[in-house]
């Protein structure tokens, strides 16, 4: 799902489990929400990662129907944190067996992409912005000031209670994980 406003010239990429139901709420009253257009993904409120909205039409990629000069952002988090949140969401008794059946062939669990997969087209992040999940204050406030709005403080929304990620994970997991997000791991400097 993505955020449009055209008032504020902003455009929210929500990806899964990074605050997006809190910030979706503020922004909700500055834009209008966007489902992804000719997928059947949208119809089940999915979310998809920037190189397939719009993957029927002749634009070959949502972000590039966003107008210049809009600022497109977008959170990230550390993927061990994210999948744990997942776990705790979705209530499964055994977080080894939640790994292994999200993270394998079929993925259909819980993240089918990862958080690079999500904000890239071709092999590039396509946002201007990638705030991140464990500095969300900071980075919400300079969102808040790039796009002229005043709500600064985040409502609380969909918070998981879970334990510190590092006690959900055995060796097994914790490689399964880095191999899956390796890219997530490199790019925005994550680790265990």
């Amino acid at each position: 799902m993505a955020i449009i406003s055209h008032t504020h010239k902003f455009c929210f990429i929500h990806t899964p489990k990074t605050a997006g139901s809190s910030i979706s709420f503020v922004l909700n009253k500055y834009a209008k929400q966007v489902h992804i257009p000719n997928s059947s993904r949208s119809a089940k409120g999915w979310q998809i990662p920037l190189h397939e909205y719009g993957m029927h039409n002749a634009v070959s990629n949502f972000i590039n129907k966003v107008p210049d000069g809009y600022f497109k952002f977008a959170f990230v988090r550390n993927p061990f944190d994210l999948l744990a949140s997942g776990f705790v969401d979705r209530h499964y008794v055994n977080f080894e067996n939640f790994i292994k059946t999200s993270l394998g062939k079929d993925k259909r669990l819980f993240h089918k992409w990862t958080q690079w997969e999500y904000l890239s087209v071709n092999d590039t992040i396509a946002v201007d912005f990638v705030g991140r999940y464990e500095h969300l204050a900071t980075d919400w406030h300079y969102i808040c000031e790039r796009i002229g709005i005043k709500d600064f403080n985040l409502p609380v929304k969909n918070a998981s209670d879970k334990h510190h990620y590092t006690e959900y994970y055995n060796d097994e997991t914790r490689e399964i994980v880095a191999n899956r997000y390796a890219k997530d791991l490199e790019y925005w400097g994550y680790e265990f």
